[in-house]
């Protein structure tokens, strides 16, 4: 069975929008948006909260996710390397991240059909140091670049 954990998503959104992706999709949101009953999501809370991520893999274990898709729009942004490490045991061999900011990766368009782009990375490319490389290498040009380059951010 196909299985997609989908954070910054809850069942109401993807109910009311027809989501579809043919796999069984489990989802983690911080419940703010107005009338998202508790059933709407499999795991309430940050993100960014490791304890979220430990919870998950204690419910469903090493190589469960053929995806974790990242919605963009998320809360109190942190890097957190430990974070990244169980989203790297959650995903089975051949799965994959889909996150809305990564200086890796192949941009494809929103799974869901939205006018959206994100960035696609295998499993063997969603590595700490693969992803520190890249932002060492970003060219100095721009704010923009320059803050990347400082932050290190990994979704």
């Amino acid at each position: 069975m196909r299985r997609w954990l989908l954070v910054g998503f809850t069942h109401k959104e993807v109910r009311e929008n027809d989501y579809n992706v043919g796999a069984q999709l489990i989802t983690l949101d911080m419940g703010i948006e107005v009338n998202v009953r508790n059933t709407d999501i499999d795991f309430k809370g940050n993100a960014f909260d490791l304890e979220v991520w430990k919870n998950i893999f204690m419910c469903y274990g090493a190589r469960s996710f053929d995806v974790i898709f990242t919605d963009g729009g998320l809360k109190h942004v942190t890097r957190n390397d430990e974070i990244v490490k169980i989203k790297q045991k959650l995903l089975k061999n051949t799965g994959a991240i889909i996150n809305y900011m990564s200086p890796i990766g192949h941009r494809i368009q929103c799974p869901f059909g939205r006018q959206l782009n994100f960035f696609y990375l295998p499993k063997s490319m969603y590595d700490i140091s693969n992803i520190d490389k890249a932002y060492d290498a970003l060219p100095d040009e721009g704010l923009g670049n320059m803050l990347r380059k400082r932050m290190k951010m990994i979704i």
